[in-house]
């Protein structure tokens, strides 16, 4: 009876906690919301130099496992950070520098056959923004608003997006962008101010609508809040807003300015 109380007080704990917008990508998995990825490496135990080389085997085999998640994220709707790294031999060098600095995350797990599981972290920061999205086209100065068709603008001062992606099976993106229906670019990485990107990433997600307002951090007390009608890009990762939405964000310079500061959140499934 005890075991079975304490089952459904574990349960009932899982079904309490927020979902996270987590991908399983290779053999590693992308925490999209909380900006990280985690791996486990392994190493048997005919590993030469006892347990201290086993550990050493499993740090260079979760290395391996967090290079092959980051190849299967995306960078835009259109590329794959793997093409990207293909592309350009320095990319992947830059990203493998980044790699290495993985935190242990818990200590070794001893299996009965006698290998060793390593689970790390490696954290979606400055550096690594830098070197998939720092040479991107980012705004400098000021920006010139989309010009739509006669559309009423209206006059409210926003202080973030929040995009609501639900059920149209959007992919989360290192570079996404929102578009009109018109086709014109609304937000992506023209938008943006490079210092804001990298400390904060183009673009948060989230799983519901009240998870993005709880983050006030980003998208302060009045963000926009917008339904996508459709997604774009050969990858599925771009948003298209209706065109009267993107006018009420280009229409005042305080709008702007919270594109600049990547104040947006894409909701998913």
């Amino acid at each position: 009876m005890k075991a079975f109380h304490i089952l459904a007080g574990l349960l009932c704990l899982a079904l309490s906690l927020p979902a996270q917008v987590v991908q399983q990508t290779g053999a590693g998995q992308v925490d999209w919301q909380v900006r990280k990825i985690q791996a486990t490496g392994i190493a048997n135990p005919s590993v030469v130099g006892g347990r201290a080389g086993q550990i050493r085997a499993a740090r260079a085999d979760a290395l391996r496992q967090i290079l092959e998640t980051v190849e299967g994220m995306l960078l835009t709707s259109e590329t794959t950070v793997k093409d990207f790294m293909l592309e350009n031999d320095v990319v992947y060098t830059e990203i493998r520098g980044v790699a290495r600095n993985f935190q242990v995350v818990g200590d070794p797990v001893y299996m009965s056959d006698g290998s060793i599981e390593l689970t790390v972290e490696m954290l979606l920061g400055r550096d690594f923004q830098d070197v998939l999205v720092g040479e991107m086209a980012f705004a400098e100065g000021s920006v010139t608003p989309v010009q739509f068709s006669d559309i009423h603008a209206g006059s409210d001062v926003y202080t973030g997006l929040i995009v609501d992606c639900r059920g149209l099976g959007i992919k989360p993106a290192m570079a996404p962008r929102v578009l009109s229906q018109s086709g014109e670019e609304i937000y992506g990485s023209s938008w943006a101010d490079r210092d804001w990107t990298l400390a904060h990433g183009l673009a948060g997600y989230t799983r519901s609508v009240e998870q993005a307002l709880e983050n006030s951090d980003r998208i302060g007390g009045n963000p926009l809040r917008v339904k996508a009608s459709a997604v774009t890009g050969s990858l599925q990762a771009d948003a298209v807003i209706d065109d009267q939405s993107g006018k009420v964000l280009h229409a005042l310079s305080e709008n702007l300015t919270f594109l600049r500061e990547c104040r947006v959140i894409f909701v998913v499934d």
